[in-house]
């Protein structure tokens, strides 16, 4: 909402759609990304510069075999340091739900069991233009958990469903810049699902949902020169 501020904090950063008129053009939401489609894998990936809603779902497809992989998605930033070298502090600001399962079939006494992995984070992404090739590469990252399972012991159903927001206590993801540099700064829903079928009747369900909502992002620039 529009907090009447006769000037823009420098540091805030907002979604298009939802920018007040004195959001300057330069302090809203600038890329989105989704990773590419999997193998194996029924995936829904989107991202929105104008609202900072990202939906994410990863789904291994009913096979024998194995077949593993992310689903992710993720908005972003472009910022220009302001003084000579800085530390710089990104810290997204986000409410996140999500809801997982895995569920390995009962198989035939001499087939190995099924396997399965199910995992979720979100991502802190800085990456910083090469002025050789112009091309943006990872400068620095971290990732913060959601959730982990995994079976490897037969049968077994195991589903889960959470919420939260971001960042609560996380410092956020800091690094140095330059004034010379062009850093696309990311916040980045990741789902990861993998499992292993050998019998060719009964097949694993692993499915991971994530949905995000990123209504602001603040860099802090803290000078070193």
């Amino acid at each position: 909402q529009d907090a009447g501020l006769a000037q823009w904090l420098g540091g805030l950063y907002v979604p298009g759609a939802l920018a007040p008129p004195t959001a300057p053009v330069d302090h809203r939401y600038a890329v989105h990304w989704a990773s590419a489609d999997l193998p194996g894998m029924a995936q829904v990936k989107t991202a929105s510069v104008d609202t900072g809603a990202i939906h994410v779902v990863n789904v291994s497809l009913p096979a024998r075999g194995a077949t593993a992989g992310y689903a992710q998605a993720g908005v972003g930033i472009l910022m220009r340091p302001t003084h000579g070298i800085s530390r710089i502090t990104f810290r997204p600001e986000a409410t996140f739900n999500y809801r997982h399962i895995i569920d390995t079939p009962r198989v035939r006494s001499y087939m190995a069991w099924s396997t399965a992995v199910n995992k979720g984070h979100v991502r802190l992404v800085a990456q910083r233009i090469n002025p050789v090739n112009g091309s943006f590469e990872t400068y620095a990252q971290r990732a913060v958990p959601l959730w982990n399972d995994s079976v490897g012991t037969g049968s077994q159903l195991w589903q889960d469903s959470g919420g939260g927001s971001f960042p609560g206590a996380d410092p956020g993801l800091q690094f140095i810049g330059t004034s010379g540099d062009l850093f696309a700064l990311w916040f980045i829903a990741s789902a990861y699902c993998a499992k292993n079928d050998e019998d060719p009747t009964a097949y694993t369900i692993c499915q991971a949902n994530i949905d995000c909502e990123v209504p602001s992002m603040w860099v802090a620039e803290t000078p070193l020169v």
